[in-house]
């Protein structure tokens, strides 16, 4: 039961429709296609991941670099303001990064389903044409 309610709350986020239309039309290899996508959305998290971090991180050294040399001429309680938002920059970022790990369960998610459209693509590919024909 534990396990049926992970792959549920899985599938909320995977667009079913992509999955039939790659199980029922000619592709050479879906399961193939469908990593090459997965991997994209990998990437691009990491990228705007690390970004993320690295900006907030940044701003954290510069102003601590600033403040031990007395460089800074405002009050310590304007200080926090930018502090304040490169924290929540960071921790946006490794919240996401908590999210990434799920994307690798979704897409073995999706190849299961993939091979199970598969199996019945005569099935799906019938139903669609007279669904389009009404």
């Amino acid at each position: 039961m534990g396990v049926e309610c992970n792959i549920r709350e899985l599938m909320k986020d995977i667009n079913i429709r992509d999955i039939i239309d790659l199980a029922t039309q000619e592709v050479g290899n879906p399961e193939a296609e469908l990593k090459k996508v997965y991997e994209w959305h990998h990437e691009r998290k990491l990228m705007i991941i690390k970004g993320t971090i690295s900006i907030a991180i940044s701003l954290i050294v510069t102003l601590a670099i600033a403040f031990l040399k007395s460089e800074l001429k405002i009050e310590y309680d304007t200080m926090l303001y930018p502090l304040g938002f490169s924290l929540l920059t960071m921790t946006y970022g490794f919240y996401e990064l908590n999210r990434v790990r799920r994307l690798g369960k979704k897409y073995i998610a999706s190849i299961g389903l993939l091979n199970r459209f598969k199996r019945i693509t005569p099935f799906l590919t019938l139903y669609r044409s007279a669904i389009n024909n009404e």
